[in-house]
């Protein structure tokens, strides 16, 4: 027996044996439903009920029209309607939580006789562009599919016309030009598209074993582009770097994206939608225990929720203060809050932690060896003796000195430069060479980047080129995948009154009875740290260290 399984406002909650069949990304969209709010309407197609589609099947076809029907009652929109298109998207939704390697289908409804309506809603070239990315994505899914030499070669040259085509009349003749490529009811049938996307993924999913079981989501599109009550936008139900009980992100006026550079603090908002995303974020808290990742739109006033998922890149001041707002909120126990927070994570509270906002546009070389946790920005030096010498230069002329040290392996002679850098980054060894374990001695940022290339004044990362003196940024988490960008980020250093670290040493003293830990103490300030954090006494004072100073 075929069956979709539909979510969005209005629908019944699901029984706990169709949840098996949703996918991550279905999953995602269903906790919404469930937490009654306005999820974009949709379903989610099983593994097992898209293997019958592209076999002509009429009790699928009418099923697939009758689920349609639902997301148009909801959304007051028709599917093929040149007054209220009705527009919606097909995603992969994989059993584990995995990226999908195949191409998201958006705008699925525009057609030849429904393109001109969206033009006259959301701007002509605007429509026409998404007709040509929908056609795009349409044949980059057949081309997974295809092994035929030929028509692998017609799909491309069909993709590599539109790609190229940038206004009505362009993408009009790339289209007349290639038309026989896909079949002729694709460019007139939203239903027929849509059975088609289905059945291509069906496809797709079959030659890959990791995406053989995987289900397919269909969802309603909105248009953040509609007018100007219109908008598009993201937010955290936590800061995700200083762990405030408030949202971060930004929202896009009028605008189909959040990928433009116009973003708005969501403080401007009209009052009743950030009350409404607020709400919605205490309660997406509220079930996952943790911060969430939340998509939006409104499209002519209406708030609609697009997606939501996990942070993994959240800081660990975020964590262990969304944790502990939670505790106070009465949300979970302290033995939820030991149990979560892992040991190695808290020594980041320890070093300057990365805004992610503040590298968004820089490029991002990812990968490497970690070193020596933390994050760095500085101007990049390829000896000890430049950086050094740039050092003292900016000191007398009260200019910045933050440095990396960037070279190919670093010896004894080289701990100077280490000491007054804020970071090392390296192409030699691994995480006990040189210059990673002198970076852990001086609380310095370390990364090893087998794949960098030294050349003279000149370091190569994934291909772009950084000079001496330029800046770069490196980060360097504890569980995460290290990164480099090319330019200057900001850091946000971390006190350890504020960053929930002794709230959290509290509750782990309630539960400890029979270990005491001292202090390797030589300083009065080490001293008032150590007992900050809650050691018994002083257990290794050197004393000739107090004789150094």
């Amino acid at each position: 027996m075929i069956t979709f399984i539909p979510f969005g406002t209005g629908n019944d909650p699901l029984k706990e044996q169709d949840k098996d069949f949703l996918g991550s990304r279905g999953t995602r969209a269903v906790s919404l439903t469930e937490l009654d709010m306005p999820i974009c309407p949709g379903f989610i197609v099983p593994n097992s009920s898209k293997t019958l589609f592209g076999k002509g099947d009429p009790a699928t076809h009418t099923l697939l029209k009758n689920s349609v029907t639902s997301i148009e009652n909801t959304m007051g929109k028709k599917l093929n309607c040149t007054s209220a298109p009705l527009l919606l998207k097909a995603v992969e939704s994989p059993m584990l939580n995995v990226k999908s390697s195949l191409p998201s289908i958006h705008h699925i409804g525009l057609t030849d006789n429904t393109v001109e309506t969206v033009g006259k809603m959301t701007g002509e070239t605007f429509a026409y562009l998404e007709y040509a990315h929908l056609l795009k994505s349409i044949l980059e899914l057949t081309g997974a599919t295809v092994t035929n030499e030929q028509e692998s070669k017609k799909i491309a040259l069909f993709s590599e016309a539109l790609s190229k085509a940038k206004t009505r009349a362009s993408i009009q003749k790339a289209i007349k030009a290639n038309r026989e490529v896909l079949d002729d009811q694709i460019y007139s049938d939203p239903i027929y598209q849509l059975e088609f996307v289905i059945h291509k993924f069906n496809q797709a999913f079959m030659l890959s074993p990791t995406s053989e079981d995987s289900a397919v989501m269909v969802q309603a599109m909105v248009y953040g582009n509609l007018d100007e009550k219109s908008a598009s936008g993201y937010f955290y139900t936590h800061h995700i770097v200083s762990g405030k009980d408030e949202l971060q992100g930004e929202f896009f006026p009028s605008a189909f994206d959040e990928t433009g550079k116009n973003g708005k603090s969501l403080s401007s908002l009209e009052p009743q939608h950030f009350q409404a995303l607020q709400k919605m974020a205490w309660k997406l808290e509220e079930h996952y225990k943790e911060i969430r990742w939340v998509r939006f739109a409104l499209e002519a006033d209406t708030l609609w929720l697009v997606d939501q998922s996990s942070v993994p890149n959240k800081s660990a001041q975020a964590e262990i203060k969304t944790l502990l707002d939670l505790l106070k909120r009465g949300i979970i126990e302290r033995d939820y809050i030991i149990e979560k927070v892992k040991p190695g994570r808290l020594s980041e509270i320890l070093h300057p932690t990365l805004d992610l906002a503040s590298v968004k546009q820089f490029h991002p070389v990812p990968g490497g060896i970690a070193g020596a946790v933390g994050a760095a920005i500085g101007r990049v030096f390829f000896s000890a003796e430049s950086l050094i010498s740039a050092y003292r230069q900016a000191q007398q002329s009260g200019e910045d000195t933050s440095m990396i040290l960037a070279m190919p392996s670093t010896f004894a002679g080289d701990v100077k430069a280490i000491e007054v850098a804020t970071g090392v980054l390296s192409s030699e060894g691994g995480y006990a060479s040189h210059a990673p374990v002198v970076a852990r001695s001086l609380g310095k940022v370390a990364l090893v980047r087998p794949d960098a290339i030294f050349r003279k004044n000149v370091l190569l990362l994934d291909g772009k080129e950084v000079k001496e003196g330029d800046y770069i940024t490196i980060d360097v988490p504890y569980y995460e995948k290290p990164h480099v960008y090319i330019g200057k980020g900001t850091l946000t250093k971390p006190t350890i009154e504020d960053s929930g670290i002794l709230e959290f040493l509290d509750i782990i003293q309630t539960r400890i009875d029979v270990i005491d830990v001292h202090a390797n103490a030589d300083q009065p300030r080490d001293a008032e740290l150590a007992k900050k954090f809650k050691a018994q006494g002083i257990g290794l004072c050197r004393t000739e260290h107090m004789f150094f100073d």
